[in-house]
């Protein structure tokens, strides 16, 4: 409207008119009673010459319908200068907002800290594939690629800002909070490989109301450090029409494309997102291109709707522009970025019941113990919030805010850790939230784009590899050898054991393509290899000279049909090894399996210093196609459950008679028989098992036998006032502590980055778990001394550097027994012994695996009978006992009439057998 007028009359004019001054807030934000408003603006309007004598105007004005379109317009004079000045003056406050989020923006990437990253995002228009003279119908049915540009700001290691460009392409269509979602779970992966220093995010988007400014986003951001590793938070930049560096990405890949497409043969063409991918990629090397699949969205999509159903809508979400959080249910939000006006809003559904609020002062002083790096809350904040937006108080943290007691105290009192870097959650609080943690922080495994599937990095690879050599070195004295089968097995071979794949069936994962093209008969990714293995075993035995065969693989296997996946204990790709013997005679057989039944328990108890009862397992739990199974159980004390460590299957004669492994018996009787088999394994489930029962509220604890790093040196108390000297015969002290420790045989690391504390470092390698931490500072130099830490009990004590070697090693194995010691009295505390039924239910639920007389029929129904609403840890889904086995060393004789624990059953019982709720 203003460009209709020939005067040179602009919008900061017509704004200058509607309030006192542009740079008052209170002004601008429409909360000043002196200002003219709209009557200023007609009065500036109605004095142009040029409308004097004009009875109409004709103007042209964007118009929003079904789209937006440009229409021209004519008004007369007076209904002109009434629908501009209406306009100008209801525009004064998202003028202001606009121009404070540029400031903000410009300000922070000013002052970007350097573990801090800015992101600056925006969905660029679809992009529809083009082929050079194609049939007019392809520009009807042809398909669209979602762009969505990244800039990442971020500053080196001497301070200078620096900008990344980032391209999502994708084949998925919906522009909702789950393709955001997924769009920055790839892009951050990315960045944290990158850039690991980087511990927190400030995104900067358009306030979109589908794609970021919604409820769905904002629960997301609550739950981003959990998910992610990284705190955030949301800017909002007020919606204008100019251009940005997004907009540049995003036309840049368009044209490139467009261009590449009307250039090439029709038998060239980028058709798909996938191509666009592929050529973008390869040919525009100043932007990172990733690509996201609909299929992971839809997955993504799948996996947060209890987290989007447990959403609420927050009320005036519009005039919000920087959402920041406070926990996984509420944010603190701004009228704008630079604004001192904020409040609380809650982001979940609240409770059907009303609380009554403590003290507000209490309160203000809770939250502000919870997130101290946040800006501090004021009383006054407080007022603001109406009982529809206010953070609702659980009656557990209402009982902790009546106490009293500060925050602060209560977080030293429960040792709770909440660090951009540490953890947020207590262990015994929520096992499965503080898991999900450890493994991310402790920097364990990554997530992949495919549920069930996750990323093994060097800190957990390293403790698998230790397994593996002791293991390895073990079998070998055995005389097995290593080989390795292929991962893919027919159709025809898997089905070869009736009874055996019917178990393994729901886990199976088929491949019937190649390309395009289906495959004749499907094949299978090996959920185990008796059935790839064994064809192989029938040919290699002939007499009975040939025997025995001793086979051990380290490989991959995949199971991929289950729900509530975790890393380590439950994943659909994991990592083991599977030995698979023939014997001649049974007798051997059978004394293989408990040679390595032992073997496996001295992985967990001399290596994981992990306590373990040993057993075989009942008939419907026994290995399919077994004679057989014997098993190491585990126990996890925060969660109450049982865990199978490692099993050793005594397969009998089963397997070699369905494959036909015959050998021509020994001795004057001569004939032919088949050969006993035995198969065994060990995964990857044993790092997740170390993990729960050793680490604590502050992360991880390795044991030393298996830590990568057994000992981190960090330098400390060097300040900028000590000299050069000084400084250097500290590193140097450092330095030559670890060749001394590696020349011992011991795993040292010194810690010499000079871009962190010493305080930071103390809680990184605490997290990660290293079983012994070194300090030396300047006065350790001095007294030829060093300060160690050990992980496990936090106990600090003085050495000598002329006892250093000695000293450590003891060190190492004092907490390695301590480690071990500590799980063996959990263990033993939690195993009950009853022959009552009321006494199991109640000790099961306390937490406790239970030993009970057992007929050996009825798991089903005491399964069901023990099956519980609420679950014994929070996070997972509740689950009835299960038979975990049958121990060895019984508690007690069975006598006769001594029936069955379950009262129902009026059975003779046969034997006790461990129960207990399990992973």
């Amino acid at each position: 409207m203003l460009m209709t007028l020939t005067r040179k009359i602009n919008l900061t004019d017509c704004l200058k008119a509607a309030v006192c001054t542009l740079e008052s807030e209170e002004c601008m934000m429409s909360e000043c009673k002196k200002c003219p408003g709209k009557e200023g603006v007609k009065r500036l309007l109605t004095d142009l010459e040029e409308l004097e004598f004009m009875e109409e105007i004709t103007f042209q004005q964007w118009v929003t319908t079904d789209r937006c379109t440009l229409l021209t317009l004519t008004h007369t004079v007076d209904e002109f200068i009434e629908d501009l000045a209406d306009k100008v003056s209801k525009l004064t406050r998202h003028h202001y907002i606009a121009y404070k989020q540029a400031l903000y923006l410009k300000n922070l990437k000013e002052s970007l800290a350097l573990n801090e990253c800015i992101i600056h995002g925006d969905f660029s228009e679809n992009y529809s594939f083009v082929v050079q003279d194609a049939a007019q119908g392809f520009h009807w049915e042809n398909s669209q690629a979602t762009l969505h540009p990244y800039v990442v700001y971020y500053k080196n290691a001497e301070g200078v800002l620096q900008a990344e460009s980032h391209c999502v392409i994708s084949d998925c269509k919906e522009h909702s909070a789950s393709t955001v979602y997924q769009f920055q779970k790839v892009l951050l992966q990315t960045l944290k490989v990158k850039h690991p220093s980087i511990l927190k995010v400030h995104y900067f988007t358009d306030g979109c109301g589908g794609q970021y400014k919604n409820q769905y986003n904002f629960v997301n951001l609550c739950h981003h450090e959990l998910d992610f590793g990284l705190f955030a938070e949301w800017n909002f930049i007020a919606t204008s029409h100019g251009k940005g560096a997004c907009d540049g990405i995003g036309g840049t890949v368009k044209r490139g494309t467009l261009r590449a497409s009307l250039q090439r043969p029709v038998s060239d063409q980028i058709l798909t997102p996938k191509d666009m991918f592929e050529f973008c990629s390869q040919t525009m090397h100043g932007i990172q291109f990733h690509f996201v699949s609909k299929e992971s969205v839809l997955e993504v999509d799948r996996l947060l709707q209890t987290r989007f159903n447990n959403s609420h809508t927050i009320k005036g979400t519009r005039r919000y522009h920087r959402y920041i959080p406070q926990s996984t249910t509420s944010l603190v939000v701004h009228d704008f970025s630079l604004g001192k006006q904020k409040r609380i809003v809650h982001v979940t559904a609240h409770p059907t019941q009303e609380e009554e609020l403590p003290d507000v002062t209490v309160v203000i002083n809770f939250i502000n113990g919870i997130h101290p790096k946040t800006e501090k809350l004021h009383e006054d904040d407080l007022k603001t919030c109406n009982t529809s937006s206010c953070v609702y108080v659980s009656p557990k943290d209402k009982e902790k805010l009546c106490s009293g007691e500060s925050q602060q105290e209560l977080n030293k009192k429960e040792k709770k850790r909440v660090t951009s870097r540490g953890l947020g959650v207590i262990k015994e609080d929520n096992t499965s939230e503080w898991y999900s943690q450890v493994v991310t922080k402790a920097e364990m495994i990554e997530y992949h784009d495919i549920s069930g599937c996750y990323i093994l990095r060097p800190w957990a690879f390293a403790i698998w590899e230790h397994i593996k050599a002791f293991f390895d070195a073990e079998i070998r004295k055995l005389g097995v050898e290593n080989a390795y089968f292929p991962m893919f097995i027919s159709k025809s071979a898997l089905e070869k054991e009736k009874t055996h794949i019917t178990d393994f069936a729901p886990e199976v994962a088929w491949v019937t393509k190649s390309g395009d093209t289906d495959l004749a008969e499907p094949v299978a990714i090996r959920p185990t290899s008796e059935t790839v293995m064994y064809p192989s075993f029938s040919r290699w035995v002939q007499s009975h000279r040939d025997l025995p065969i001793k086979i051990n693989q380290w490989c991959n296997v995949v199971r991929w049909e289950f729900q509530h996946p975790r890393p380590f204990l439950r994943s659909r790709e994991f990592l083991w090894q599977e030995g698979h013997t023939a014997y001649e005679k049974k007798a051997e057989a059978e004394k293989e399996v408990l040679v390595i039944l032992d073997l496996y328990r001295r992985v967990y108890e001399d290596l994981l210093a992990i306590p373990v009862i040993l057993g075989k397992k009942t008939e419907k739990e026994k290995f399919a196609g077994a004679e057989y199974t014997t098993t190491i159980e585990a126990f996890i004390p925060a969660s109450g459950r049982g865990i199978q460590g490692a099993t050793s299957h005594h397969l009998g004669q089963n397997f070699s008679r369905m494959f036909n492994i015959q050998f021509n018996m020994s001795g004057k009787e001569g004939g032919q028989d088949f050969a006993y088999q035995n198969s065994w394994g060990l995964t990857t489930r044993a790092i997740g098992v170390m993990t729960m029962v050793h680490g604590d509220d502050a992360g991880l604890v390795l044991p030393p036998p298996v830590a990568s790093v057994q000992v981190v040196v960090i330098p400390c108390g060097i300040k900028a006032s000590m000299s050069e000297e000084e400084k250097a015969a500290v590193l140097r002290s450092c330095e030559t502590f670890v060749s001394q420790m590696s020349a011992a045989g011991i795993r040292c690391h010194g810690d010499m980055r000079d871009n962190y504390t010493a305080g930071w470092k103390f809680n990184c390698w605490e997290l990660k778990g290293v079983p012994l931490r070194v300090e030396i500072g300047p006065n350790d130099v001095r007294n030829s001394q060093f300060m160690a830490i050990s992980r496990d009990t936090g106990q600090k004590i003085v050495v000598g550097s002329d006892a250093a070697v000695i000293r450590v090693k003891e060190l190492l194995v004092e907490i390695q027994k301590r480690l071990f010691n500590k799980a063996k009295q959990d263990l033993d505390s939690h195993v009950v012994v009853t022959e009552d039924w009321e006494e199991f239910c109640s000790r099961l639920d306390h937490k406790c695996l239970i030993l009970a007389p057992y007929c050996g029929e009825c798991e089903d129904v005491i399964k069901k009978q023990t099956t519980r609403v609420e679950s014994c840890e929070s996070g997972t889904p509740a689950v009835g006992a299960k038979a975990l086995c049958i121990p060895f060393k019984q508690p007690k004789d069975i006598t006769s009439g001594m029936l069955c624990v379950r009262p129902d059953c009026n059975k003779q019982a046969k034997y006790y057998t461990l129960f207990g709720r399990n992973y």
